[in-house]
């Protein structure tokens, strides 16, 4: 099915839906995948198990095995910098500045991602789509940075050239061909080590690869059981997340 929305449009649509970025590759293998195969046979995930379910596999192989109708991705970003309000900082302990809102982003992104893949294909009721926030077999990073949203931080996480990494990605799968998003040149990190340098737990274990096991979000929200011994100095007074 072929969309009649043009590329400024569907910019225009993201925008009026308060999103800060939109972006469109069509439907495919993941990139990166071989990465991501290699970073799980590692052992890098920790206990994540449901990462390396076979059906989750395949799926994150390839956005179809998910949805087999699938002509384009689409990936929408916003940024975010903090509470609203001073009361919602925490009192004990250290909590990421992604979990300062007032709302779980899960759901005011799902919201705005639903209202933006509505916009797009309103007048073609037999238009189907999945949209995903942090809750489906998609690798949302590689799509972004195919979709010209950003590039690989040396931590790993995606780096948006305005809003650096904090940024919270959704991604739909649509039934639609989409224009895809006009090519654009990033910056990179150059010869930048900060994100290295600046981990406690030593988790950057080379520039893009990050050992779960002694991270900071993993300890504190993944990790089911007590943080390792010889990483508690290191952790400190985080209580939740990075």
């Amino acid at each position: 099915m072929q969309s009649d929305v043009t590329w400024e449009q569907l910019e225009h649509l993201a925008r009026r839906e308060g999103l800060d970025m939109v972006g469109v590759v069509p439907a495919g293998p993941a990139p990166t995948w071989d990465v991501y195969r290699q970073w799980l046979a590692q052992g890098y995930a920790g206990d994540m198990t449901y990462l390396t379910r076979p059906d989750a596999l395949s799926q994150r192989a390839d956005p179809r095995t998910l949805m087999p109708s699938a002509r384009s991705v689409l990936i929408v970003g916003t940024g975010y910098a903090g509470p609203s309000h001073p009361s919602l900082l925490p009192l004990h302990g250290r909590v990421s500045r992604y979990a300062w809102q007032e709302e779980d982003y899960h759901r005011w992104l799902l919201r705005q991602l639903k209202a933006l893949v509505g916009r797009i294909t309103e007048g073609q009721a037999a238009a189907t789509s999945r949209c995903y926030v942090d809750t489906g077999p998609v690798l949302e990073r590689a799509w972004a940075q195919a979709a010209g949203l950003g590039w690989f931080g040396k931590h790993s996480n995606l780096i948006h050239p305005r809003l650096g990494s904090y940024v919270f990605l959704g991604v739909a799968l649509l039934d639609v061909d989409l224009p895809s998003t006009p090519a654009i040149e990033m910056p990179g990190c150059g010869a930048c080590t900060r994100c290295i340098e600046a981990c406690p737990t030593g988790a950057i274990i080379a520039p893009g690869v990050v050992d779960a096991r002694r991270c900071l979000s993993y300890l504190t929200i993944e990790n089911r059981g007590p943080i390792p011994e010889a990483l508690r100095a290191a952790v400190g007074s985080w209580v939740f997340g990075c």
